[in-house]
């Protein structure tokens, strides 16, 4: 029997629990558009669009799972100063942009995700966030009239 680029021995756990995950996003995208109107294929509702993603994922997830099973593929190792720092800049904006507005929530999203990757100085940081946060100000407050606080006052 030849070698394979696949063998048939092993499980990869990694890859199809990464596929599961992603099945799972699929699943709660889907769910959470039904609760939207999801109206006729010529006039579609705002849940369309939602759940024709989250079923395509799903699907797609399947694909990659069967795809992957017994790769030999090892676990890609985790920067773990990656992780953190847009773990943390995440977490700062969802925690702030309700409380303190966008412009905090987007400054202090950009300022933190900047920490990972060692060798950015503070000052093109405190710039480049406070330029992204008048951005957005301006696009989504502005621009587009979301119903958001600027600032927490």
């Amino acid at each position: 029997m030849p070698d394979h680029p696949q063998s048939q021995e092993g499980f990869n756990k990694w890859e199809v629990g990464i596929a599961a995950a992603f099945f799972l996003i699929g699943a709660y995208m889907a769910y959470e558009g039904t609760r939207y109107g999801i109206g006729t294929i010529t006039r579609i509702g705002p849940g369309y669009f939602p759940i024709c993603i989250g079923v395509l994922l799903m699907v797609l997830s399947i694909g990659v799972a069967f795809e992957v099973r017994h790769s030999l593929a090892q676990p890609p190792a985790v920067p773990l100063r990656i992780l953190a720092a847009l773990s943390a800049g995440l977490l700062s904006f969802a925690l702030l942009v309700n409380f303190a507005g966008l412009v905090p929530a987007t400054f202090s999203v950009i300022f933190i995700s900047r920490f990972a990757e060692p060798g950015n100085s503070l000052r093109t940081s405190v710039l480049l966030a406070a330029g992204l946060a008048l951005v957005a100000w301006f696009v989504f407050i502005i621009g587009f009239n979301l119903p958001l606080k600027a600032f927490w006052w």
